[in-house]
């Protein structure tokens, strides 16, 4: 663990809970310019004032000194479908909030060796004439799923070492993935079949 803020991280926990900087310098009595360079990389904060944001963002102080990248880990891809357009502010606190998730699965499970049946793959629709169908198809034939309804798609999913994980999303998006993470809408059980069903 280091001793400098990590900025990105500092700036994804903000922006999980829906506040700007300016919210968060008043919580931890410092200016607005202070926590723009502390989330650029530029400066730090003191372990006071790590514990002021920390306290207001309702997250472990330790969160915001943990070292490396934390939006570059893993598929630098993020997909999500909206039933609506999204405002910029509401679908960048929704990927923070996913990325604090992916960091948690993360952690949890960076000491264990899971070996799986299946492995993701990166299909490229262009190579599929552009039909979501042909490459639904492919990705069938490579995992071995009959043609139908899938029964247990999660267990599908985790037969490929993906996580799933439930967590209250808004009314407008009901489903999103990263790096083999997926995240589906608790009020909306059916988005995760929805948005994963293969033909």
């Amino acid at each position: 663990m280091s001793d400098f803020v990590n900025g990105e991280i500092l700036t994804v926990a903000r922006e999980s809970r829906g506040r700007t900087q300016a919210e968060v310098a008043d919580a931890a009595r410092v200016t607005q310019g202070l926590i723009s360079k502390a989330e650029n990389g530029l400066l730090s904060l003191t372990p006071e004032e790590v514990r002021q944001v920390a306290d207001f963002l309702k997250y472990p102080a330790s969160l915001f000194y943990q070292s490396g990248r934390l939006k570059g880990a893993g598929s630098g891809c993020l997909y999500h479908r909206k039933r609506k357009t999204l405002p910029g502010k509401l679908l960048r606190q929704l990927d923070a909030r996913m990325f604090i998730r992916n960091l948690n699965v993360q952690r949890l499970l960076s000491d264990l060796n899971i070996d799986t049946q299946r492995v993701f793959h990166t299909m490229d629709l262009d190579e599929y004439q552009g039909s979501p169908e042909k490459v639904a198809q492919a990705l069938r034939a490579a995992w071995r799923v009959p043609v139908g309804p899938i029964a247990d798609l999660t267990g599908l999913i985790e037969s490929a070492g993906g996580i799933v994980v439930m967590m209250k999303m808004t009314s407008n998006t009901n489903a999103k993935s990263r790096s083999g993470v997926i995240f589906s809408s608790v009020s909306d059980s059916w988005a995760l079949r929805e948005h994963f069903f293969m033909r």
